[in-house]
């Protein structure tokens, strides 16, 4: 597999950066591709099989806006056509339709699903993650100023148990299309979640006992906490 990894120079906050270091133990670093933000996307006009876009803040997030926008028709094209990818944490607000700042500045977003994302920076929500893709358990951890609003039900994510969902009145978490997936749970994602990895990803994951082990303990965990939210 062929994978390229957008921004990871801004775009690995919250223990994303643990996400590449996933694929480079999967896949080998010869196979995983750094894109800086100064750089064209390979997707654009190279074969890539995968692309992963981690948590960023606020004001990287336009930055990023600014430098998809002109691909974004490539990129939607690519997925149609098999492209697989995962953006976690911020990353998937700026797929919404709009981020609206405490201000009500509006930031136009690039509108792959149709959701609006509102940030409010007090109080900063936290919480640890637990509910299901399908049948196979994920667990992780918000860690955000923002709420997203809007319809997700036929094209979640994940159902969740314990946590919230793209905002704290609603339990499903995340928007899929065909084989994007974009959710704000950081954690990171792919290393907490060995079996959905090795869904996903299709491919066999080195460690998958010990992550499984290790998923276990964070399931427990979390089901032992008192509080959501911290």
């Amino acid at each position: 597999m062929k994978i390229e990894i957008l921004f990871p120079e801004l775009c690995s906050l919250f223990g994303d950066h643990g996400n590449i270091v996933f694929l480079e133990k999967t896949f080998g670093k010869e196979n995983v591709f750094k894109t800086s933000i100064l750089d064209t996307p390979k997707f654009t006009n190279e074969d890539i099989d995968f692309i992963y876009i981690g948590a960023m803040n606020e004001q990287t997030q336009i930055q990023v806006i600014k430098k998809l926008s002109p691909f974004k028709d490539i990129l939607k094209q690519k997925l149609d056509n098999g492209l697989k990818a995962l953006f976690t944490g911020t990353a998937m607000d700026i797929f919404g339709k709009r981020i609206i700042e405490e201000d009500g500045t509006i930031i136009s977003g690039l509108a792959f699903f149709d959701f609006e994302t509102k940030i409010k920076k007090r109080p900063r929500l936290n919480c640890a993650v637990y509910g299901h893709y399908k049948n196979i358990p994920i667990v992780g951890h918000k860690t955000q100023f923002t709420q997203s609003f809007g319809d997700n039900k036929d094209n979640h994510f994940a159902k969740i148990k314990i946590g919230m969902g793209i905002n704290k009145n609603c339990n499903l978490e995340g928007f899929v299309y065909k084989n994007l997936i974009a959710t704000n749970i950081t954690g990171p994602l792919l290393i907490l979640n060995p079996e959905f990895s090795e869904e996903f990803l299709g491919a066999k994951i080195p460690f998958k006992d010990v992550l499984i082990e290790a998923q276990n303990k964070r399931i427990r965990d979390t089901q032992m906490g008192k509080e959501i939210f911290q």
